[in-house]
């Protein structure tokens, strides 16, 4: 029952402080847990506003892939990958700003490699112009 128990891997469970983790077991139920709304959807950013009453595991039922990061009041959170392929993070009691962002360490490093090597070729072409320029001799007009 997904509202009562999830799967975490050894690695995942191991992101959830030891306190927050035997609160956690010890109330399973989301009933009267608090509530949570959308706030925007977006294919690369979620933002969810919850407010909770206890600690709980708030699952997304997104998918979960490498370069997912979350927020929670503008602050980092480890992301969980729970169920296998959702996303997760663990709240404390109190309001709550969430964040789900898709900023891969692989589209940021493929940006930068494009802006090098839009730039080397930049380079090669001035530096072929120069050379081009150099060689270059004046025609003269006059006849011998």
């Amino acid at each position: 029952n997904p509202t009562h128990e999830v799967y975490l891997t050894a690695a995942e469970a191991s992101k959830i402080p030891r306190n927050l983790l035997s609160d956690l077991s010890a109330s399973p139920s989301v009933a009267g847990a608090g509530s949570v709304s959308v706030a925007t959807y977006q294919p690369n950013a979620v933002g969810l506003i919850a407010s909770v009453h206890r600690p709980v595991l708030l699952m997304l039922a997104d998918t979960y892939y490498p370069g997912w990061k979350a927020f929670d009041n503008g602050r980092e959170v480890p992301l969980l990958r729970v169920n296998h392929t959702l996303r997760g993070v663990i709240l404390e009691p109190g309001e709550h700003d969430i964040l789900f962002v898709f900023k891969p360490s692989s589209l940021v490093l493929g940006a930068w490699l494009s802006l090098a090597a839009a730039g080397a070729c930049l380079l090669c072409l001035i530096v072929k112009r120069k050379r081009s320029d150099r060689y270059k001799k004046p025609l003269s007009m006059q006849t011998p």
